[in-house]
């Protein structure tokens, strides 16, 4: 006996529900918040250079944050409440990218797929939403690399090829927007194989010789843009900020590698702590 899997009305009453939470979660003092912190010489900047200096102050460490800054202050202004609204949409459709993703690892579990898209909503794990105006493009990283996987999940169950491909390109220019933001995402391709792994499974693929081809047959145009992006990054870009440049990190590293060893162990130690007990 197979059971029947929920329709299209099933759904969109989960869909709605994630909504709801997120706009009882952000929306009642979204009017209320203002200004904060890095915020500030971003505003300084377009009011007293223009918006196209915005450019400009990203262009020594991250310069495509530069672009996107732009255009959404051109579009927002220098208003608070358009930005808290923009923030809440981007948190509102990175949870509803996750329910597709639970969704498409263990559509069985109908319960878990929509606590995990909740629980993405409220969790206290990103506590910069209120610095809309700057610390939206993590957000905006974050959303498009979940949006990505899920694409690249739903290619997999597709099965005319134009379907696919108009899956694959989408999937595969959202995964280089979340690089091209912040580097140090790009560990969440891991989610993605985990989900490839685990939507073959669910296609089909039992044999794991046979799975394991499938796997990198599927994963091969996102690692194309992943490698694309680090041969830039790592061979021609050069950052002007210490911090994000490859080449003082592994100076820093090489001359001082036991407490950086150290220093190393500890963050990986307390980062799940604060994430997960803490938080």
């Amino acid at each position: 006996m197979t059971t029947k899997s929920p329709g299209w009305k099933y759904h969109l009453l989960r869909i709605g529900l994630i909504i709801l939470v997120s706009a009882i979660t952000f929306l009642p003092l979204a009017n209320r918040l203002g200004f904060y912190r890095d915020d500030w010489y971003m505003l300084w900047s377009a009011n007293a250079r223009g918006a196209n200096s915005i450019i400009d102050l990203f262009s020594i460490d991250r310069p495509f944050m530069g672009f996107t800054y732009g255009l959404t202050y051109r579009l927002l202004g220098n208003s608070p409440l358009p930005w808290q609204l923009y923030a809440f949409a981007l948190k509102t459709l990175g949870a509803m990218a996750l329910y597709g993703i639970v969704r498409l690892m263990w559509p069985g579990q109908k319960r878990a797929v929509i606590s995990a898209a909740l629980i993405f909503l409220v969790y206290p794990g990103f506590l910069q939403q209120p610095n809309a105006a700057t610390l939206t493009n993590q957000l905006l990283s974050l959303t498009s690399e979940l949006v990505s996987i899920y694409l690249s999940g739903l290619a997999i169950l597709s099965q005319p090829k134009w379907t696919r491909y108009a899956l694959i390109i989408p999937s595969a220019l959202l995964g280089l927007l979340n690089f091209m933001l912040y580097e140090y995402m790009l560990g969440l391709e891991v989610l993605r194989l985990c989900v490839l792994w685990l939507v073959l499974q669910r296609a089909g693929d039992v044999e794991l010789r046979s799975r394991f081809r499938r796997l990198l047959s599927n994963w091969w145009p996102y690692l194309a843009v992943l490698a694309g992006f680090l041969v830039w990054r790592l061979g021609f870009f050069k950052s002007g900020r210490v911090g994000t440049n490859q080449t003082s990190i592994l100076t820093s590293f090489l001359n001082n590698p036991r407490d950086s060893l150290v220093h190393l162990g500890l963050e990986s130690i307390m980062d799940p702590i604060e994430t997960v007990i803490v938080a």
